[in-house]
Parts: structure tokens; C-alpha cells; sequence
């Protein structure tokens, strides 16, 4: 079934798609490359806003590490994936929810949540989030997709208290698996990022 065959709703993939197994492969050669260029007389008919957090002690429930990653689009897309993922010095990993959805609406939020115990705790961890947006027919980019990483963030939690301190050599900002694309802008909120992505027709 392609994708104009689809009922104009917002369908969840519930099973493994290939495309999910391309965003979240380091080796995934196109991640975070815009595919068409836009026309010089191009008008903007949308904006998505991801939004990701540092790790932190939850302040919903008690005793567990989170780390969240959220998308909210002003334009309906064709799909939309994001995956969080909690990640502890050493090689320990917790993934969070799968947002993969087809035929999204627009102004709807989508988020990921990745935690664990705050056994875990005191530790040094980061947030990892993976998505994706295939946009509308004539809209560009026609797709995106990238990972983005928080800096390893010392946090401790529970009967915890003390937390250890990052390497000094270590990221003090977010960065991305593969360089955003022109027009892609990602800015520190505090506790976390915010990437502003701009579709034009």
C-alpha cells in the first residue's frame, strides 16, 4: 500500500519498518541531509519544533532517571518517528517509546521517555534521541533524519546525593550525530535543546 493509499489519520507503525533501523544506525549515510533543494521563490507553510532533555531525576516519579525527546509540527506530515534513549557511562542503555507515526495532524505532540531506577545513580549519563520527518508531496525537505546527543550529565537521585562530574574533555553542549541541515537551528533551553525545523512549498 503506498502512502497515498492511506486514510488521511494519523496510523501508528506498529511493526519494524526499514526505516526505523535506518535512523537508528550510526551508519546511516543520508541522515540529517535535506534531499531537495528549496526554490529561491519558496514560501514556508510550516514549522517542527523537537524539543530534548538533559537527564535528570524525575520530578513525576519518584525514584527514576529520565530523558524525554518531543516533536510538534504546524503542518500535517506523511511520517514522523522519534526515539529516546538513556544512556549511562559504561555502556549500560535504556531505550524509550517509539513515536512512528503515518498521516500525523497538525499541532499534535509526540514524545519519547527513556528511565531507569535511581539504583543506577549516582552516574554519569545522556540523553540520545533519533527521528525522522517525511514531509507532504511538493513540500521540502522531503526528509530529514538525524541523532542528537546531550552532553554526559552527572546525576544522582533517591538516597544518591552526591554526583560525579563530568571528564573536562567531555561535550558542554548538544551535538548531532551528522551536521544539521541549512535552515536547521538547535539552541541550548537550559535543561536541554531545542531544534526549530522550517518546510517551505
Amino acid at each position: 500500500m503506498s502512502a497515498t493509499d492511506l486514510p488521511n489519520r494519523p496510523r501508528r507503525v506498529t511493526r519494524r519498518r526499514r526505516i526505523a533501523a535506518a535512523v537508528l544506525a550510526v551508519t546511516f549515510a543520508v541522515a540529517g541531509v535535506t534531499a531537495t533543494a528549496a526554490p529561491a521563490n519558496a514560501v514556508v507553510v510550516g514549522a517542527c519544533t523537537m524539543k530534548a532533555n538533559d537527564p535528570h531525576p524525575s520530578g513525576h516519579v519518584s525514584g527514576r532517571i529520565n530523558s524525554e525527546g518531543s516533536m510538534r509540527c504546524t503542518i500535517g506530515m506523511t511520517e514522523i518517528y522519534i526515539r529516546a534513549y538513556l544512556e549511562k557511562a559504561g555502556g549500560a542503555s535504556w531505550g524509550g517509546t517509539t513515536e512512528s507515526w503515518l498521516n500525523t495532524p497538525p499541532g499534535q505532540t509526540y514524545s519519547s521517555f527513556a528511565n531507569t531506577s535511581c539504583s543506577q545513580a549516582p552516574g554519569t549519563f545522556r540523553t540520545r534521541v533519533s527521528y525522522t520527518f517525511r514531509s507532504p508531496a511538493g513540500v521540502n525537505p522531503a526528509y530529514t533524519a538525524n541523532t542528537i546527543y546531550s552532553p554526559w550529565k552527572g546525576v544522582a537521585c533517591g538516597v544518591s546525593r552526591m554526583a560525579p562530574q563530568a571528564e573536562q574533555n567531555q561535550e558542554s553542549a548538544w551535538t548531532s550525530e551528522n551536521p544539521l541541515p541549512e535552515g536547521v537551528t538547535m539552541t541550548s533551553t537550559g535543561g536541554g535543546a531545542e531544534l526549530t525545523f522550517s518546510f517551505d512549498k
